[in-house]
């Protein structure tokens, strides 16, 4: 018997189709058959938002509801729409509306960008294009989208219509079974009840608390990423407008070792109105689809530092998550270290082992070496217990039954490279001997893990292929689940360099790079400018384009440039020293000993570093920026921080950064060299103030020492005298 699937092509597509003319108008119908989603029948003529077809293909509305039963996630921004995978899925629920569907069904071509997975679509040249009706995405389900891009099951039957499953695991309501402990093997059984209502049910990481009144309103909850420094005061996410203490999710830290998250199920009925509280660079955010929001007022935690309070407006009956960053812990004193070697059927290494070790734990020239020099002597990284061939080398090297991926520059997927090779890796190590705390996961203290994928380093017009781009991911992934505990973070960086301009044109990766990435792993944030509008802070921190300065064997970031004062503090390298009356003061450089770095508060949020550089060690290439070195004045703004350390934009903005340092040239320049994207004038950057040039940093002299908002500071720093040892003169205006 002949069947006829409206939901598939019987020929595969490609993901690139043949150009055609793209139409006006699309005219879709609506199925007559019965359709499943995930064994839950739908409703198909009781919603505003049906399955329709175009062109004998069903076509997916990307609902909230309908995105997440099929493991999909959709974000638009002012240019683009982004659908994507993610692991799991949601049992399907249908949307009740107040009446059905009428009028024709006539789609127009979205006027976004259409990037999925990663990949950006030509959407109006597509046989069976992404489409908008009644103000929702339309998705085609061809063939190729079902079976090579997303993870659905497809069928059709007579009798039983088209049934569309997802792959992933699919979170349930299990009514006889709910969540009584969200971690195992808790020191006090007692104290791990979360709830006993019928309405909570939870995965490995996440305990999702269901709403009674509204299957949509729930609370997802990352209770297991947490670390108990966020919690000495017992922070709270306050509710509508009684900023005074209504608890919504309090996370206790008990026996040392575990969280326990307690809720009052009252709170939990959420009608139009969500709270965004940051506190530091913790961000707890009730998300609304609304798109409109007001800020309440500002409260203080226990620890005097503030936290801005935002209204969201017009989101009924959303999906609320409460989310938040993970806090990184410090740096160890004796930091545990794991290389993984990935290679594949195609592309092998060209390195050594050896070559690897002496890379990372060789006590010169290495990424050992620089961590304990930047750390004034308290770092030393050690390899990890390993039993692959050189035992305890803290290397492992495994090869991939696939073809080098070769996504360049696309990170997210670059990360199936880690994940793919973590199986492999467990067979050699034991990752529970390394969760110290007994928390669940891998701290960064207690082991870092780098990827180092055979291949080249993606570097814009200077990569050969196939490639990577160096990066550090967090991701969640149930492949990482490995002998009772999760990794949950590593970093990336591909084998070899390529360089055009130099011979040998191909050499090993060098150290910049990888102790940039590491510094991720610690929580450090990219101090350049990611919109690439500006230089951000220039070459004089390494988490800026400090990884890209050449050497004289015209080797990009072969010799890594110091961090910078506030990465450093960051790390728990230094303690600033508190500058509170006018006084004259020294200022200590490296190659004292002594080193210091003084600090003068200006603001509730806004402060200046200062530091006593020096053209040595790794500091050495930044003689080509100016003939003398000096001190340099930084100028921290952590509302700034708060706010865009997230989204990894803590310098975009050249009139307001989160971390500025100041330009002693300005006044000759008449701007600042690191507030513009210009190629000719990047040798020109001098920012070293000198008692024989740029002397004199205060509220008139350009640059200025008055707040981001304009306002004067009453700070004034004059430069006495030069030398290892700067005398300088601070004078404090109240």
């Amino acid at each position: 018997m002949k069947k006829k699937f409206y939901i598939v092509v019987l020929v595969i597509l490609s993901l690139y189709s043949i150009p055609t003319y793209a139409e006006s108008k699309y005219s879709f119908i609506k199925p007559s058959f019965m359709i499943t989603i995930n064994d839950v029948q739908v409703e198909n003529d009781n919603t505003n938002y049906p399955l329709l077809i175009y062109n004998d293909i069903t076509y997916l509305p990307m609902t909230w509801n309908n995105s997440k039963s099929l493991g999909l996630e959709v974000r638009f921004d002012d240019k683009n729409i982004y659908i994507n995978n993610t692991n799991y899925s949601y049992k399907f629920v249908n949307e009740s509306v107040e009446k059905k569907t009428i009028g024709n069904f006539i789609a127009n071509l979205p006027k976004r960008n259409i990037i999925v997975n990663g990949i950006k679509i030509e959407n109006e040249n597509q046989k069976f294009p992404v489409l908008m009706y009644n103000d929702i995405l339309y998705f085609p389900l061809t063939y190729t989208y079902i079976n090579n891009i997303f993870k659905f099951e497809i069928s059709y039957a007579v009798n039983d219509g088209l049934r569309i499953n997802s792959l992933n695991n699919i979170f349930k309501l299990n009514n006889e079974n709910p969540i009584v402990s969200l971690v195992n093997n808790a020191a006090d059984d007692t104290k791990t009840d979360i709830i006993t209502s019928k309405n909570v049910y939870n995965t490995n990481n996440r305990a999702y608390i269901k709403n009674i009144e509204s299957y949509v309103n729930r609370i997802e909850i990352e209770i297991n990423n947490l670390t108990p420094e966020i919690l000495d005061n017992g922070d709270k996410i306050y509710y509508k407008k009684d900023i005074t203490g209504t608890t919504i999710g309090k996370y206790i830290w008990k026996n040392g070792n575990y969280y326990i998250g307690e809720f009052d199920p009252k709170y939990l009925n959420f009608k139009g109105v969500g709270l965004e509280v940051v506190k530091n660079s913790f961000k707890y955010i009730g998300e609304f689809k609304g798109e409109g929001k007001k800020e309440l007022g500002v409260t203080y935690f226990d620890d005097g530092t503030a936290s801005k309070i935002t209204e969201f407006i017009n989101g009924v009956d959303e999906e609320v998550n409460i989310k938040y960053t993970k806090k990184k812990s410090k740096i160890a004193n004796n930091q545990k270290v794991l290389i993984i070697m990935t290679e594949f059927n195609d592309v092998k290494f060209k390195t050594s082992e050896k070559q690897w070790y002496n890379f990372f734990f060789g006590n010169d020239n290495s990424v050992k070496a620089f961590y304990k020099y930047t750390s004034n002597g308290t770092v030393n990284f050690i390899p990890v217990e390993e039993t692959q061939n050189i035992k305890n080398d803290g290397i492992i090297r495994v090869t991939l039954n696939k073809n080098h991926y070769n996504y360049k520059d696309d990170v997210s997927k670059s990360d199936e490279v880690f994940i793919d090779s973590i199986s492999e890796v467990d067979k050699y190590i034991d990752f529970k001997k390394y969760d110290l705390n007994n928390n669940g996961f891998i701290d960064s203290n207690e082991l870092i893990i780098v990827n180092v994928v055979a291949g080249y380093e993606y570097v814009e017009d200077n990569a050969d292929a196939p490639s990577i781009y160096a990066h550090m991911s967090s991701v969640s992934n149930s492949k990482l689940f490995l002998d009772e505990t999760t990794i949950s973070s590593f970093a990336m960086i591909g084998e070899l360099n390529y360089d055009s301009s130099i011979s040998p044109s191909t050499y090993m990766s060098t150290l910049a790079v990888a102790c940039h990435e590491i510094g991720h792993i610690f929580d450090l944030l990219d101090l350049y400018d990611t919109d690439y509008t500006s230089e951000g802070v220039g070459p004089f921190s390494l988490m800026s384009t400090g990884t890209n300065l050449y050497t004289q064997n015209g080797k990009i970031g072969e010799i890594p440039i110091d961090f910078d004062p506030w990465s450093k503090e960051k790390l728990g390298f230094i303690k600033p020293i508190n500058i509170s009356t006018s006084g004259e003061y020294d200022l200590y450089s490296k190659n004292t000993g002594k080193y210091n770095v003084l600090r003068i508060d200006i603001s509730k949020d806004e402060y200046f570093l200062l530091e006593n550089r020096k053209f040595v060690d790794y500091d050495l290439a930044l003689s080509k920026f100016a003939s003398k070195s000096g001190v340099l004045i930084w100028h921290i703004d952590n509302s700034v921080i708060n706010e865009k350390s997230n989204a990894n934009e803590v310098n975009n903005d050249e009139d307001r950064k989160g971390v500025d340092l100041e330009e002693a040239n300005e006044s000759k320049n008449g701007y600042g060299l690191l507030d513009v994207n210009s190629k000719k004038n990047k040798d020109k950057f001098n920012p070293f103030f000198r008692s024989d040039t740029y002397n004199i940093f205060n509220n008139t002299s350009k640059p200025s020492s008055k707040l981001n908002n304009g306002k004067d500071s009453g700070i004034s720093v004059e430069i006495l005298e030069d030398g290892d040892v700067v005398k300088l003169k601070i004078n404090i205006d109240n």
